[in-house]
Order: C-alpha cells, then structure tokens, then sequence
C-alpha cells in the first residue's frame, strides 16, 4: 500500500478494520480449540492468526470505505480578492489616508479568518503585493488585469483541483505559482509550479507513479480549454518550500505582502 493510501483516511478508521479483524480472529481461535490444539508450534498458530487478522481488516475496509466516503463533508474557505486603487486621486479625496489603509488592512485581517484572501492594488500596473501607497499617476483597471488575470485564473483553476482532489490539510498548505503563460493564438502554453511545505506533501501531489498531478493537470487543462476556447499546454511542477507561510522573503517570492 501506498503512503498516500494510508493518509487518505483517519486513523480510527484503520483501527477500526484492525480491530474487526483481530476479534474474528480471536473468535475463531476459540471457537476451533480442536484446531489450534492441533498445531503444536506457537509460530504456526501466530502465523494463522496474522493471516486472519489481515485477511478481515482488508474485508473490513472494503465494506467500509464506501460508507466512509459517503460521509465525508469537507468544507473549504470561499475566496475573497480584494482591489484598491492606488492612484494619487484616490489620496486627495481621503481626510485620512494612514486611517484609511489602518482600516482596509484591518478588513483583510478579519476576512482571512473565515476566507481566502487574496489582495491587489491597481493604478500604473496591478501590483500583488498590495502594498497602498496611492503614489501611481495613473488608474488603467483594465489592462492591468488583462494583464493579471489570465495567470490568476489559471492558478486559481489548478489550485481548485488540488482542494478537490486531496485532503483539507493539503490545500491550505500549498500555493500555485505561473511563471509562464504564452498565447500563441490557437495554443496556450502554461507552466506553473506548486509550492508545498514539506516533502511529503509533494509526494502526496504527485502520486504514485506520478498518476494523481497528472489527474490534476488533466481536469484542470479541460476546464482552461474550455474557459478561453483553445488549447492549453499546461505543464506542473511541484516544488518543497519549507516553512514558506512563516517566511517574509518567501512570502513576498510568491507575491504576497
């Protein structure tokens, strides 16, 4: 068995159908004293027990996993961006510009406790790193996200298979990253990275044999094709960043503030 089997699913559920097959076990060793009287070796009757224990925990969990599954309900946070204008005008019909960003900060810190938030400001260029300082001469909203936004929702769509597809755990420690979006007419060439904390998060991404980023890359390639009209060459990559949500200089790597 694989180690992303194993932490598919809680622990009680394993102790569960080790348990059902440790009492069959126990009740036919006593139910068949004949037998085991039988078998003089202390090795031959471990070794049958082991084999009844095994053999029901894997019955076991074959009849519960469906029941498991049909009961699992995981919730995940919906996602909130948040957009300011960072132009000089938005600065001079402010009484209190400090106390204005004190209070969008302030908003954005109560959101993330019950959302995922992400934040830009937009004036010469959309800036991810929202950082209000309302210095740009200019507001150009819509090249500015016509800029951003087609890297945000390609992110935003492999990300969405990734919460899908894996244990809550796993979403909320990982973050994807385009580093390269081409459009070449009837083709778009996509190259993106998933960050994750530790090693064996990466190995769970992956998958065995690589088959779960590619069930990924799969689903999110049909939903790009189908949100721009054309082709998608979507290439994943998984890269371990330790610790990458308590690093200011990671952070800012990814583009957060």
């Amino acid at each position: 068995m694989s180690l992303q089997l194993f932490t598919d699913y809680p622990s009680w559920f394993w102790l569960l159908c080790i348990l059902c097959g440790a009492l069959y076990a126990a009740a036919l060793y006593y139910s068949e004293r004949k037998i085991n009287s039988a078998l003089s070796s202390n090795v031959a009757k471990a070794g049958l027990a082991a084999a009844r224990t095994t053999a029901v925990t894997i019955i076991a969990f074959l009849l519960l996993n469906p029941y498991l599954k049909s009961q699992k309900n995981e919730t995940y946070k919906p996602i909130v961006i948040i957009v300011q204008d960072n132009s000089s005008s938005i600065k001079q019909n402010l009484a209190d510009s400090a106390a204005y960003i004190n209070s969008i900060q302030n908003l954005r810190n109560e959101l993330e406790e019950n959302y995922e938030v992400t934040a830009y400001t937009f004036g010469d260029n959309l800036n991810d790193e929202f950082n209000i300082s309302f210095s740009d001469k200019s507001t150009d909203l819509s090249s500015a996200l016509t800029e951003k936004s087609e890297r945000f929702i390609a992110a935003e769509v492999v990300r969405e298979k990734i919460m899908k597809n894996y244990r809550q755990e796993i979403p909320y420690s990982v973050e994807v990253n385009v580093d390269e979006y081409k459009d070449r007419g009837e083709l778009i060439k996509i190259r993106a990275i998933i960050f994750v904390a530790r090693q064996t998060q990466k190995s769970i991404i992956i998958g065995n044999k690589g088959e779960a980023i590619k069930k990924i890359g799969i689903e999110a390639r049909k939903d790009l094709e189908s949100f721009t009209g054309k082709k998608i060459f979507l290439e994943l990559f998984v890269k371990v960043k330790e610790n990458w949500k308590d690093d200011a200089n990671k952070l800012r790597e990814l583009g957060y503030d």
